[in-house]
């Protein structure tokens, strides 16, 4: 989980830990999931610098990560909304997308700032998930959901329904551009964060990269070309073979 300040608002990002398997388990006693879900948020919200009851906090993010679906839950405890936001094309209701994650996690969620006595929980309780319309969303899921997810984690500061900036335009050309500026970037970050315990190592292989002649570099990129394009392919044909599977129509 994160925390920053920006144009005096808190922000707080939980990780994807808070969907476990005891959680979404609707086997397991209600209590004990709710238990399991509470403990864990009265853990990373002791581990930070801000009220247990959330009253300086503007938006709560919940990073979902379900099978091949990424995108976030957004609560603004200042104006009382409840938003998805994602970047493929959703089609039918909330429930028949995302399944029951959504108002799981609202309803634990909702728990928590009622223990509190936050004046939002009642509100929250009972909103509706909203799916937030975005000019960039595409058609099918693909091998750039985690570049989408990361650059709404980063623009996305509770904005209204069009009205926010994340560089894509909804231009094909254009938007796989910016994918591509965004995926240097983000790798960049986290290679070099104190996080990561591969750091040094990875540092060390950076230096000895930039030594290399224009030759040897050049061939080190088509190389990864390659790979990126197999991997791709690999993918586009496991997600035709899944929708055989499924439908029993050959694409």
């Amino acid at each position: 989980m994160e925390r920053y300040r920006e144009l005096g608002t808190t922000i707080l990002y939980f990780n994807t830990y808070f969907m476990n398997e005891l959680v979404m388990d609707e086997t397991e006693l209600e209590i004990s999931r709710l238990k399991e879900f509470t403990l864990m948020l009265e853990m990373f919200i002791g581990n930070l610098d801000i009220k247990a009851n959330l009253s300086d906090v503007g938006l709560v993010f919940f990073l979902i990560v379900d099978v091949d679906k990424y995108y976030l839950l957004c609560f603004d405890l200042k104006r009382g909304r409840y938003l998805i936001i994602d970047h493929v094309k959703h089609i039918g209701t909330v429930e028949s997308r995302y399944g029951k994650i959504p108002r799981t996690l609202q309803r634990f969620f909702c728990n928590y700032l009622m223990t509190q006595n936050h004046r939002m929980h009642v509100e929250l309780y009972s909103k509706e998930a909203k799916i937030m319309r975005v000019v960039w969303e595409v058609r099918d899921i693909g091998p750039d959901c985690g570049l989408y997810l990361m650059r709404h984690m980063e623009c996305y500061k509770g904005d209204l329904e069009g009205k926010w900036e994340t560089g894509f335009k909804g231009i094909k050309d254009s938007d796989v551009a910016v994918l591509s500026r965004l995926r240097y970037k983000y790798m960049y970050r986290l290679m070099t964060s104190d996080h990561n315990l591969q750091k040094d190592m990875l540092l060390e292989e950076a230096d000895k990269f930039s030594k290399l002649d224009i030759l040897q570099k050049s061939m080190l990129f088509d190389e990864a070309m390659e790979l990126a394009k197999n991997k791709r392919k690999k993918y586009k044909k496991s997600k035709e073979r899944e929708k055989v599977a499924e439908t029993g129509i050959v694409v």
